[in-house]
């Protein structure tokens, strides 16, 4: 075999060792960018997924939307149909239709009113029939005025108390704050509680935003007047 000059020699390896350095960073720069692809690819995919994801859940809530306000329209025609319809159905059945309609606030305090007016008038018609029971009136009246002379009631503005032979009657006017409402609803009836067992409480507003109080109590061992 004939051998290669020295200087040939050297310039063949000064070309073949560049050019398979260069070969190796090639290939290993084509792996880097296929596993950036490979990288990015799966990336893709995981974004493709969410996307798909975010969708069905945007139509299971427009669906879910759809139902709400389909059912609101099938209340309100329920509602419209059990107003509307009245054929054939006599005054108690329409009387029935309405009260199982719901009712506003201004209706419910409107009736609370209405309520506490006949309960008012009532026990007030009960109380102005009896006689006195002369013993027991004035033990009882004394009873309740010790309340209002004592510190716990003095702050109280009272105008009349009246004693008969079951119930007594008190009202105040200008009841003011929270003290005021304390002293009468804990302090007071644990006052009168030997003699009285029940009370009833009856408020009228005032312009100034104090309360007209008119307190009906019963004799231990009765009732109030009630509507049969």
């Amino acid at each position: 075999m004939k051998k290669l000059p020295l200087m040939t020699t050297i310039c063949v390896l000064a070309i073949s060792i560049p050019a398979a350095y260069l070969g190796f960073q090639a290939y290993n720069n084509k792996g880097a960018d296929r596993q950036a692809e490979n990288d990015f690819s799966n990336e893709l995919a995981i974004v493709k997924s969410e996307i798909s994801a975010f969708k069905e859940a945007t139509s299971e809530l427009t669906e879910i939307k759809q139902k709400i306000a389909q059912l609101e329209i099938q209340k309100r025609n329920n509602v419209l149909q059990a107003q509307t319809q009245h054929d054939g159905k006599n005054g108690d059945d329409q009387q029935d239709i309405a009260q199982a309609l719901p009712k506003s606030p201004i209706e419910m305090a409107q009736e609370e009113e209405e309520q506490s007016s006949k309960a008012l008038a009532l026990i007030n018609k009960a109380f102005l029939a009896e006689s006195s029971d002369q013993q027991w009136t004035s033990e009882t009246t004394n009873l309740i005025t010790g309340f209002f002379d004592s510190e716990k009631g003095a702050n109280l503005n009272v105008s009349d108390i009246q004693c008969r032979k079951t119930l007594c009657k008190v009202e105040l006017n200008s009841v003011d704050g929270a003290q005021a409402a304390n002293d009468l609803s804990l302090n007071f009836p644990m006052h009168v509680g030997q003699a009285l067992s029940q009370a009833r409480y009856f408020h009228e507003q005032n312009d100034d935003g104090t309360t007209n109080l008119t307190i009906y109590l019963a004799r231990n061992g009765y009732e109030f007047p009630s509507e049969l």
